[in-house]
């Protein structure tokens, strides 16, 4: 994790993803990726330094991660959310969940709004949640991510 933070290991994001999704498979608790991860399970060419997950409930996302923690799931005060956690399989795995309503329009990809207009990209056979690139384009822009944004109005032409 270190190497991978320093640059200097690259970070497997693919094997982190499947993990995840494998382990959530027929639990029936809702999440959905968003950041970079989710730009490129679109086929968005972006390296992704982790993978960021909204999550209905970190504690049982906790609990089916538990053998991979490497930050054990944690109740937040001034934080974006009330709670999250971290496991590492080739990338940190990151989830949080209560995400705080910023009001912004459009949400951030991690608050409760965003949930409520998610796409569905498949990915190795599997469907995966997922903000809308308006989203992600929003956010992309606030945090000056220019060349992030290109790449997003590229993949928007391209859906349309």
């Amino acid at each position: 994790m270190v190497l991978q933070s320093a640059r200097l290991r690259p970070v497997d994001w693919e094997s982190a993803l499947q993990v995840f999704v494998d382990r959530m498979s027929d639990t029936g608790i809702g999440w959905w990726l968003y950041g970079s991860a989710a730009l490129a399970v679109r086929g968005v060419d972006v390296m992704p330094g982790d993978v960021d997950l909204a999550v209905e409930d970190s504690r049982a996302v906790g609990e089916i991660m538990r053998d991979l923690l490497a930050e054990p799931v944690t109740q937040m005060t001034g934080w974006v959310a009330d709670a999250g956690g971290r496991a590492f399989h080739g990338a940190i795995i990151e989830w949080l969940s209560g995400a705080h309503p910023t009001s912004s329009s459009p949400p951030h990809e991690q608050e409760p709004a965003a949930g409520e207009h998610l796409e569905a990209v498949t990915w190795r056979g599997r469907s995966i949640p997922v903000p809308r690139l308006e989203v992600q384009l929003a956010m992309a822009a606030a945090r000056g991510l220019d060349n992030r944004c290109t790449l997003i109005r590229h993949a928007m032409a391209q859906r349309s």
